[in-house]
This record gives structure tokens, sequence and C-alpha cells, in this order.
């Protein structure tokens, strides 16, 4: 069975302004930076889908983007969002997520 995991996030490629934290990754909504999500990674057979999400996922936040995972098919997600929350997708079983 083939898997593949893409994890996109802004721990790496970031500038701190006014203590305010902005990551690299343009909102093209707003053309702004994309908030509300620290770290996301997607998990599903294709690469392909797994890269997408991930960037459409850090664009649409925290619930929107775990709605939507939570309709695709064998497709999951864990990130951890802006307060360092770790949330999962309904198919991800983990025991201790904080």
């Amino acid at each position: 069975m083939e898997s593949s995991v893409a994890t996109a996030g802004n721990s790496e490629r970031f500038v701190i302004i006014n203590r305010t934290k902005y990551s690299d990754l343009i909102n093209p909504r707003t053309g702004y930076p994309a908030t509300g999500v620290n770290s996301v990674s997607v998990f599903y057979k294709s690469a392909e889908r797994c890269d997408a999400l991930t960037t459409a996922i850090m664009n649409m936040g925290r619930d929107q983007g775990l709605a939507l995972v939570n309709q695709l098919d064998g497709t999951e997600v864990i990130m951890v969002d802006a307060d360092n929350k770790l949330v999962k997708s309904s198919g991800i079983l983990l025991d201790e997520m904080r």
C-alpha cells in the first residue's frame, strides 16, 4: 500500500515584527502572511495531494482545513494551531493528543 506525508509550517522561514510572527506563506485572498496554523502534516496515498493540501490548510486555517480533510476519504491531518494546540482529523487514532 502506498502512503505519503507532507508537512508545511512557519518554524523555519518567518519574520517577527512588533512581537508578531509572520510566515513566508502568503494567503492569496488577503495578500498577507497566512495565520492561525503553525504546522500541518497531511497523510494520503499521493504526495501531490499531500503537498497541495498542506499549503491550502495553512491558508484556510485550523477549522476550515480540518473540515475539508474530514470530507476527503483516505486523507488525514495533524496540525499545530497558532496556540500550539495539537489538532487531528477523525481518522488519526492517537490516545494522548493534547
